[in-house]
This record gives structure tokens, sequence and C-alpha cells, in this order.
């Protein structure tokens, strides 16, 4: 029988203080990403989630049970998946400790969402464990650079629209004050009656151009343009007039149906249509010009 017993006791006091203080460091981290403001989750290596906060799930549509475990990148908008993954796959290669992307998401009702999102990798020591991310909503931040873009390129057709509507009656007015400046004493009386008009009238049309112009740009915000009855064959003797320098030039011979259709529309607007039409056709129309405007009844009642 054992005379006695031999034990060795040893002090655990401070290991366990230590795991439960960890323990407690990770409930509480828990607990802030639980209760962030912005979308977080981790995922491992791989990129398969492995925590999902509320605002992540509120976000995404789809229940928590369904994410844990499902890739990231099924989130991501088809057209960005492999730019995205590429981008993820070279933060893991060469160890990058954070990066910041913006990127499309689709939610489970496949409604497009933009988000910036800061992603840091998981580290045990040296080793990468995993991918921790915080997405924020930046869809209505998107929204409006795409309407500034649009805006931006409308501005640039509009000033191109008022340098090209604006030429010729410039010209027109140029080439009067210039015969009426250098050629005053020998010009007849009629002649330099014939260049005031053509002066006053290019000033005119320059005014109609600028109001149908500012009509155009304003145009979006109106919920109705009047259409009006259009004769035709006014608007086409109008464009020729703006067209005169540019028509003796080039020795174009312009004929004009006198039975053109009835159309409704804003004269202005068609006018400068005429004008693109028949500048095209001077350029493109032989040498010299031939065009010939009429109009035709096609048998379904189109013109």
């Amino acid at each position: 029988n054992p005379l006695y017993f031999h034990s060795v006791i040893n002090d655990i006091s401070e290991r366990k203080q230590l795991q439960d203080a960890l323990k407690e460091s990770e409930r509480r981290y828990r607990d802030i990403l639980e209760h962030a403001s912005e979308a977080v989750f981790t995922t491992d290596i791989l990129g398969f989630f492995t925590f999902v906060n509320p605002i992540m799930i509120k976000r995404s549509g789809y229940p928590e049970a369904e994410l844990l475990g499902k890739h990231f990148s099924s989130l991501v908008h088809e057209s960005w998946q492999e730019r995205v993954i590429t981008f993820y796959q070279t933060q893991f290669a060469e160890r990058i400790s954070e990066t910041v992307l913006s990127f499309p998401l689709h939610d489970f009702q496949g409604e497009e969402i933009w988000v910036e999102q800061t992603t840091n990798l998981i580290m045990d020591g040296p080793k990468i464990t995993g991918f921790i991310g915080i997405t924020r909503d930046i869809t209505q931040r998107k929204t409006i650079e795409a309407e500034r873009e649009r805006l931006i390129a409308e501005l640039d057709a509009f000033s191109h629209t008022v340098a090209h509507d604006l030429k010729n009656p410039l010209s027109v007015l140029q080439f009067s004050s210039n015969m009426l400046e250098t050629m005053f004493d020998d010009m007849s009386d009629e002649l330099r009656k014939n260049a005031l008009v053509r002066i006053q009238m290019s000033v005119r049309k320059m005014s109609d151009i600028i109001d149908a112009l500012l009509l155009l740009a304003s145009v979006r915000k109106q919920d109705h343009i009047s259409a009006q009855p259009l004769n035709m064959k006014e608007i086409l003797i109008e464009t020729q007039d703006r067209l005169k320098i540019q028509i003796t030039e080039s020795n174009a011979n312009i004929s004009i149906s006198d039975n053109l259709p009835k159309a409704l529309g804003y004269a202005p607007w068609v006018e400068e249509i005429w004008v693109n039409y028949i500048s095209n056709a001077m350029k493109y129309g032989g040498t010299p010009p031939q065009i010939e405007i009429g109009a035709d009844a096609l048998d379904d009642d189109s013109i």
C-alpha cells in the first residue's frame, strides 16, 4: 500500500486570466462588428464568407445562413467579377495589408448597388488566414457622378451646336461688313443697301438661333413644346439665305419642290435640320452640287 502521494501544483491563474481576457476581447470585437454602421464581413483565404454583420445581411437581402459559406464574388456584378477577383488575388499574393476598391454588387432582388470596399488581410503571425471587409454604399454618389458626366457630354454637344449654327450668319455678317469697309466708295447705293440688309438679316438670324438654342437647353425643364403648322417652303428659303455664301462658293444648284407636305413642328429646330442636311449635301453632292428637295407619298401613307 502506498505510504504517501507526491503531487505538483502549478499556478495557472495568469493563463486563465489571459484566456478570459482573450475571450472577452473577441466578444467585444464581435459586438463591435455586429453593431457597426457599415456592412462588415470576414472570409477565409479562398473568399468564402465566415462572418457577416446585420448591415451586410440587410444590404445584400440574403438570409445570414445563405450568406455564410457563400463566395464573395457571387454578390459582385457579373461584368465586374473577373476584375474584382483578380484585384483581391493580387492583394493576397503581394500581401498588401489594406486595399480600397469601388465596384457594383447585386442584391437578392438583382438590384445594382455600388460600394466602396476597404479590405484588410487577417494575419496570424506571418500567416494570412482570411480577409475582413467594410463596404460603404456609394450608389447615390455614383448616380450623381453619372449625371454629371451626362451633363458634361450634353454641354459639349451643345457648344458644338452653337458654334456650327452661328458660323453661317457670322460669315455673312463678316463678308458684308468687309465689303462695306473696303469697297464703300466704289459700291453703288443699291449694293450698299444690299450689304446692310444682309447684315441686318444675319443679326436677326443669329438672334433667332440663340433663342432656339436657349429653348433647346431648357427643354428638359418643360413638360411640352408646342408644335405648330410649318411652311416648309418658307423655312427652306430661310435656310438658303443662311447658307448663301457656301452656296455661292460651291456653285450649288438647289431646286425646291412646290408640293411639300404639311407638317407640325417647331420651325427654328426644323430649320437647323435643313441647314445640316443642305450643308452636307453641298460637301458630298458632287462638283458642283446638284440638290433636289421634294417629297413622295408612299403606299402606306408615309412621306
